[in-house]
């Protein structure tokens, strides 16, 4: 038992400072107690580690750059590295992992072995720092992205809306497409073209299709061409779009060169090898095309 100040203005008393530790959250805490009324005076979690960080697209590096010519084969390598998309990397934290493993396992997501044979990011130090030609770099993108984009869901109150870890498949397909799967709730994206998962906004969008279907179970339905897929698909743009400037709009990683990321600027960008994921969405070229593949195969996704 110690004596101690329970207020500013309060006379000291006597407490009792109790220690533990926790395994789920991970931490030490220092708890005291009123050795009287045995109320909990004070908690703190005392514990020294590193907080988990990555580095990500914010949502992607043509919006964060202002530069409308990037493309995906910097020097003719597919996926390649150049210095201005190494310097288009945000900083972030990484939340919400699970303890007791070093992989991209967390309350919301879940990063699994991927269909086209790449293993999952797994860093014992916690710092998933990869440039965006790993194939890691998809995996911390898709992880962040989902991950924030639910944190946001609770923080308006709904604390129900896709509220279970999904499961997510940064490389599942070589095709140019992306989708949500309501029957194993899970999502995959394509490497085609740019890689689906190096852009926040394509994540969001198809994370928008989890979170609809959680709500009315088989959202969209069966049918292609309905009101309810349009419906779905516009709502994936319109969450993304709402998602991000909200991120931009804060101060910290989220924000532009110079403070310039500036909510409703659409970059004008040629559609291949380029990252431009609204640019790809607007034209019926690309993605909406790429829908009507998805709806016409007869199978339960929406892309």
């Amino acid at each position: 038992m110690i004596i101690s100040k329970i207020g500013v203005e309060t006379e000291p008393v006597a407490v009792w400072r109790v220690s533990f530790r926790t395994a789920v959250p991970a931490a030490a805490w220092r708890v005291f107690v009123d050795g009287s009324s045995k109320r909990v005076v004070s908690k703190y979690n005392v514990a020294q580690y590193q907080e988990p960080r990555g580095s990500v697209f914010a949502p992607n590096p043509v919006r964060t750059s202002r530069n409308p010519t990037l493309k995906d084969d910097p020097a003719g390598i597919p996926d390649g590295d150049s210095d201005e998309l190494t310097k288009a990397r945000s900083s972030v934290a990484i939340n919400d992992l699970e303890t007791g493993g070093n992989g991209l396992v967390g309350k919301y997501a879940v990063i699994v072995p991927s269909n086209l044979g790449t293993s999952p990011a797994f860093e014992p130090t916690g710092v998933f720092d990869y440039r965006r030609s790993d194939p890691r770099f998809e995996d911390v993108m898709a992880y962040h992205w989902v991950t924030e984009n639910q944190r946001y869901v609770q923080s308006l109150g709904f604390e129900k809306a896709g509220n279970f870890q999904i499961r997510i498949d940064t490389h599942f397909t070589a095709a140019d497409n992306s989708y949500y799967d309501p029957d194993e709730k899970s999502l995959q994206f394509g490497t085609g073209e740019v890689d689906d998962a190096e852009d926040g906004e394509v994540i969001i969008h198809e994370y928008a299709h989890a979170i609809l279907d959680d709500q009315v179970p088989n959202f969209g339905g069966n049918q292609e061409g309905t009101e309810a897929r349009a419906i779905s698909e516009g709502f994936g743009d319109y969450w993304a779009a709402s998602f991000l400037p909200i991120r931009a709009l804060r101060s910290g990683p989220y924000s532009g060169p110079n403070g310039t990321d500036r909510p409703g600027v659409i970059p004008s960008a040629d559609c291949r090898h380029i990252f431009a994921g609204w640019t790809l969405r607007r034209r019926p070229t690309t993605r909406f095309r790429m829908n009507m593949r998805t709806a016409k195969s007869g199978a339960r996704v929406y892309g």
